[in-house]
């Protein structure tokens, strides 16, 4: 295992249970029932699913045979200086009172001689605008009274008031002038006038952005506190989002492996999620509890890592891959990316540190999360058009970027890891199609490979006794989860190219998609967005199973039923459709699988998961918590108004 590289353990695994699969799928097709180039269809289609599928196996693999090498950490700060940035576009003051008092809670357990904490807004509402200026006082008065009632634990001795004071004002709040780039943009301007730039240069080539090109202007708006940050040369900056918690301690101990791990540019915590109110996100939980394990060893062995956005990242090596000085500037995040993280991730290498972690909020319910994974995806596509620009028709008079995306296989294999999920979507549905059509002895084999590659294995190989139930509970509600993606995820996937090519890219906040579903609560929204995938499925349902003109390559004639399957002689429908001449065979005693009749369990169970689909999202979507655990969870995010 240590003597291959990545690319043969992942191209050359993945090759070697196709071949199997194929040739069990070969021995398992009733080839005299059906034409030789559907079935030929049929396993080419299912060899892409498998070398596909393979990859979740072989990264769970890693967990039984690869070790991990310890990461190396410095037992002391010293004179390392770093940022503590929150990036805040507000929509409501209820999102301005998490940013401040997740900044606060990161500030208050980070502190050292050399930090400072940001917010760079970019908020438009002059009244929101007002009320986060408001609140910058308030929590300046409480980080003072805070360090004064703890002198002893900071270590205070001399002019303790000043000291005090002088702390509480390194909270700073800064507004951003641009939009350009949006979240990415906001730390990208904060590294840039931290290293002495006091005016943009990045993206301001109005013959490579044409209509999306930047003013030459100031970072920011006047603000006497810039003077706190301008040419300061800090060394690192903890990207955080409004929504995300960071544990005490967290960034001092991140700067303290970034200290000894220089070859690196993002340093990359794990992310685990906060404040759990309803079912959905309680799955979610488990979900990415078992998930982070196999991730761990994957990008141990990759030796590289994706970039989630929130992470810690050394400003002088990140202004060197992505930003680029004056004279020449890189702009290596296209001007149009969304997923800017995982341009950032491809510019440098990302050290993935598992024993830290981040925390930040999940989406309530199976609909938010669709949503989501919507602008996900446009995203994701952007990221392909880029580094197959030939492939997907990028043309170069709007190509978005000066940057050319040359990667290796370590970088490739995260930056398209959600690209390949996406595109694998209409595969899969394809796949299962051609299923129902398709006579075999054992017809369930299939959809038990897919179960045990995908789920089951997975899932084993992190088995405990003592976490059984929730083993089976992640199978079960994984099951319920994964199988209507081909369809659903086929449907986003039409979606986000539509937006894609009429430049239709719009982006709502998730707290604000979860307060439109509360008005009406998650059972409308549920048989709103997801009914039409039911009742479709009703319908096939029904017309596969119950209507004698069911089959679509078959005549209205029927002969030889049987208990489960039924096979009809091939008729002149067939033959005016194809024309194939084949004098080897006689084309009369070619007959056709009936799939009304087909014990092949994995187009029934995929209907009938997507017909209760609403049903999975209306109850999950629903709240398990007491009022007790509300209470208890709630302390985390207490606000402070003025």
């Amino acid at each position: 295992m240590y003597q291959i590289t990545p690319r043969l353990y992942f191209f050359g695994g993945s090759t070697i249970i196709t071949i199997i699969n194929i040739v069990i799928s070969i021995f398992n097709i009733k080839w005299n029932n059906m034409y030789l180039y559907i079935g030929i269809i049929y396993v080419f289609i299912q060899s892409i699913c498998t070398f596909a599928v393979s990859e979740i196996l072989l990264k769970t693999l890693l967990v039984i045979f690869h070790k991990p090498e310890k990461i190396k950490s410095a037992k002391t700060i010293e004179d390392s200086s770093f940022i503590i940035n929150y990036n805040l576009k507000a929509a409501d003051t209820n999102s301005i009172d998490e940013c401040f008092q997740n900044m606060y809670n990161a500030f208050i357990g980070n502190i050292t001689k050399n930090s400072i904490a940001v917010i760079v807004s970019v908020t438009v509402n002059s009244d929101l605008q007002k009320y986060e200026e408001s609140l910058l006082k308030t929590f300046r008065q409480k980080i003072y009274y805070h360090l004064y009632k703890n002198q002893q634990k900071y270590k205070l001795k001399n002019n303790q008031i000043f000291i005090c004071k002088q702390i509480s004002e390194n909270f700073i709040l800064i507004r951003r002038k641009s939009n350009i780039l949006k979240k990415c943009g906001q730390y990208q301007d904060l590294i840039t006038f931290t290293l002495g730039y006091n005016n943009s240069y990045t993206y301001t080539c109005k013959e490579l952005y044409q209509n999306k090109v930047r003013n030459r202007d100031a970072f920011f708006e006047y603000n006497i506190d810039l003077d706190k940050i301008f040419n300061k040369k800090y060394d690192y900056t903890m990207i955080l989002d409004s929504d995300t918690q960071v544990p005490k301690n967290a960034i001092i101990n991140l700067v303290q492996i970034a200290m000894v791990n220089p070859n690196y540019v993002i340093y990359q915590p794990k992310i685990e999620f906060y404040n759990i109110s309803t079912i959905f996100q309680k799955i979610q939980v488990l979900w990415q509890k078992y998930s982070n394990i196999s991730y761990k060893y994957t990008s141990s062995y990759i030796e590289h890592s994706s970039f989630f956005g929130k992470g810690l990242i050394h400003n002088q090596r990140y202004f060197e891959k992505c930003i680029g000085p004056s004279d020449n500037p890189i702009e290596y995040v296209p001007i149009d990316a969304l997923s800017h993280d995982t341009f950032e991730a491809m510019a440098g290498s990302v050290l993935y540190i598992p024993n830290i972690t981040l925390e930040e909020t999940l989406p309530k319910t199976y609909i938010s999360w669709n949503i989501r994974e919507l602008r996900w995806n446009i995203g994701e596509l952007i990221v392909a058009r880029h580094i197959y620009s030939k492939l997907l028709c990028r043309i170069k008079s709007a190509s978005n970027t000066r940057a050319k995306y040359n990667l290796s296989f370590a970088q490739s294999y995260f930056a398209l890891a959600s690209f390949r999920v996406i595109i694998m979507r209409p595969i899969l549905l394809l796949f299962i199609i051609l299923n129902a059509f398709v006579p075999m002895i054992y017809p369930y084999l299939p959809i038990i490979y897919m179960l045990i590659i995908v789920l089951i294995i997975p899932n084993l190989v992190l088995f405990k006794c003592k976490n059984i139930y929730e083993i089976i509970i992640i199978i079960f509600t994984l099951t319920i989860h994964i199988t209507p993606e081909p369809l659903i995820g086929t449907i986003r996937l039409i979606q986000s190219c539509y937006k894609l090519l009429i430049n239709n890219i719009k982006w709502t906040p998730s707290d604000k998609i979860e307060q439109i579903i509360n008005k009406k609560g998650i059972w409308y929204y549920s048989f709103k967005n997801l009914g039409l995938y039911s009742a479709i499925s009703i319908v096939l349902f029904y017309f596969i199973y119950n209507n004698e003109n069911s089959s679509i390559f078959s005549d209205t004639n029927y002969t030889n039923y049987t208990n489960y399957t039924n096979y009809t002689n091939y008729t002149n429908i067939f033959e005016q459709i194809v024309n194939i001449t084949d004098k080897s065979r006689n084309v009369s005693n070619y007959v056709l699988y009936d799939p009304r009749f087909s014990d092949n369990i994995g187009s029934s169970f995929f209907l009938a998961t997507i017909i209760f689909l609403p049903f999975y999202s209306s109850l999950s979507g629903h709240n398990y918590i007491t009022n007790k655990n509300v209470n208890k969870i709630s302390i985390k995010t207490i606000t402070v108004r003025q």
